[in-house]
């Protein structure tokens, strides 16, 4: 047991710690972020940092082409060591200053991010938000009204900052205008699920008969609905 415990701490030694992506870590003055072209991992394309008002960065990002998940993942692990995965195929690779995180952009092209450290990383086991669904799921099924409006973050908005609902009592006396029966039923019946997008580190449901989408990200800790954006019918 010993040894194998051994053998377990040599072999994450003997990966290094995620520290930066490209030439961009987090933290870094930046005085002016530009998109650069670079090859990382196998692939090529474009590496952006994101900064704040003190000009430092926040987050790195690349989209990566030339390049498949599985080749650019391979590549990481070799690197920094076995990812965490989660059921959409997203990975992840926590470590103490910094962490990598990649998904599918689309066609099998990899979007790697550098981003912060973090204890309950969005979209994958531990995030919280299976209990926040379950308990919305329940409230529909049930028609618990108030229930239902605790669950979003008033005054509601659009993606756009548009107030959509003002407060609790406007969304409750105008419940049938903001949900549509057929996408209650299927939120209650389990056709309908919210889809976690790593990137935005949010989760979107789709309400496809109302034409409309619910966004979700935590607020201190605790997930809420917190935008609401009209969508065209497909």
């Amino acid at each position: 047991m010993r040894l194998a415990l051994a053998i377990l701490l040599l072999a994450r030694a003997a990966h290094a710690d995620v520290t930066k992506l490209g030439d961009f870590a987090l933290g870094q003055e930046v005085k002016k972020p530009t998109t650069v072209k670079v090859k990382l991992y196998g692939c090529t394309g474009e590496l952006r940092p994101t900064t704040d008002r003190k000009k430092k960065v926040t987050r790195v990002r690349y989209e990566a082409t030339a390049c498949t998940l599985a080749s650019a993942a391979a590549a990481i692990t070799k690197q920094l060591g076995a990812p965490i995965s989660n059921p959409a195929g997203d990975r992840l690779w926590e470590g103490k200053t910094a962490s990598l995180v990649m998904t599918n952009r689309g066609g099998n092209a990899p979007l790697i991010l550098l981003v912060a450290p973090a204890t309950k990383r969005v979209c994958f086991p531990g995030d919280g938000f299976a209990a926040f669904w379950t308990d919305f799921k329940t409230a529909v099924a049930n028609g618990k009204r108030n229930a239902i409006a605790a669950s979003f973050a008033f005054p509601l908005k659009s993606f756009d900052g548009k107030v959509v609902i003002a407060n609790a009592a406007d969304f409750i006396d105008h419940y049938a205008e903001h949900f549509d029966a057929a996408d209650l039923k299927a939120i209650a019946g389990g056709t309908s699920a919210a889809e976690c997008k790593l990137a935005e580190e949010h989760y979107l449901l789709r309400l496809d008969s109302s034409n409309a989408e619910l966004l979700a990200t935590r607020i201190r800790g605790t997930w809420k609905w917190t935008s609401r954006n009209e969508v065209s019918p497909d």
